[in-house]
């Protein structure tokens, strides 16, 4: 699916720049969101286990 993604992108680079540049700036911050998601359950799980 990626692929397929990539070369959809490749292919509408040269009509959309702007389109494209909001849509890898989303899945970033979305790939980041996650990251922090997980790293803050960890986070608070550790905290809660140093608390106790």
């Amino acid at each position: 699916m990626n692929v397929i993604f990539l070369l959809m992108i490749s292919s509408h680079a040269l009509l959309f720049p702007q389109v494209i540049h909001w849509l890898l700036s989303v899945m970033i911050s979305f790939k980041a969101v996650s990251q922090n998601i997980r790293s803050g359950r960890l986070r608070a799980f550790a905290f809660a286990r140093l608390e106790s």
